[in-house]
């Protein structure tokens, strides 16, 4: 598993220490059973019970995206229990001053709510998260202001090279002109994270350390570097490191040529 699922198992362990004290995640979600709750609980309230299993799994998920946006974040978890047909669960979130949205749906049964592994149930987890990050990404006020500010940034930049394309070598002129429009349809969701090509994916990581500045905030550090190792089989700071001792561009190291048209940003959704 990775951090993210340690992370957000870690959580679920603790949810479920304060509400059984005596039961086990192994017990709790990850041994199959026919029953709303594992037998080892003592229901004295069935429904109280189905919902606390099942905040505790997406309770874990909700600090976990506060945590990682902060800005006051409040993240809801609404559990319509049901006993014989599959619940729903709502979460939603909200900033400071400004209107509640609908960050994820979801319905399962509650016998059924449970994973053959823990791995399983950590990669479960981590698909939940990152939908309600997502729509709390796309939701931030702060972003929305910077993501403005990086458009802003881009299209004079833009506009500058448009009135000084004449006096520019015309291959330099093309490779920065269409640098910025590529990074402009980013910002402005245009660009499906599916379509890039490897060469693109690796420049998201040069990308990340500001090709394009103002826009560097917005690509996925982590997604990036995964990709470098994919893509060109080096850690991304050991070829850096071996770029800046023998005085050559981290191009150079890995064998690729350089390419500003590939910038490539993660749009926000």
């Amino acid at each position: 598993m990775n951090e993210l699922q340690k992370r957000l198992i870690v959580g679920v362990i603790e949810n479920i220490e304060e509400y059984w004290p005596d039961m086990t995640i192994q017990k709790m979600f990850l041994t199959e059973r026919e029953t709303c709750v594992p037998d080892e609980v003592c229901v004295d309230d069935l429904h109280q019970e189905i919902f606390s299993m099942f905040y505790a799994v997406f309770g874990s998920l909700a600090r976990a995206v506060e945590e990682e946006i902060g800005h006051d974040l409040l993240v809801y978890t609404a559990i319509e229990v049901c006993y014989d047909d599959a619940s729903t669960i709502i979460q939603y979130g909200r900033f400071p001053a400004q209107p509640e949205f609908l960050c994820l749906v979801e319905r399962r049964e509650a016998w059924n709510f449970w994973w053959p592994t823990l791995p399983e149930m950590g990669r479960q987890m981590e698909e939940w998260y990152n939908e309600v990050l997502a729509r709390a990404q796309a939701h931030n006020p702060v972003h929305s202001q910077e993501i403005e500010v990086a458009l802003g940034i881009l299209q004079e930049e833009l506009a500058e090279l448009e009135r000084n394309q004449p006096y520019l070598p015309p291959e330099e002129a093309r490779r920065l002109l269409a640098a910025r429009k590529l990074a402009i349809r980013a910002l402005q969701g245009h660009l499906p994270v599916e379509e890039a090509p490897p060469q693109e994916v690796h420049v998201l990581v040069e990308g990340y350390q500001g090709v394009v500045e103002g826009v560097r905030a917005f690509v996925d550090e982590e997604k990036a570097l995964v990709a470098f190792r994919t893509y060109t089989g080096r850690d991304y700071e050991e070829a850096t490191a071996e770029a800046e001792e023998k005085g050559v561009s981290l191009w150079d190291v890995i064998g690729w040529e350089y390419d500003p048209t590939n910038i490539y940003v993660v749009p926000l959704k």
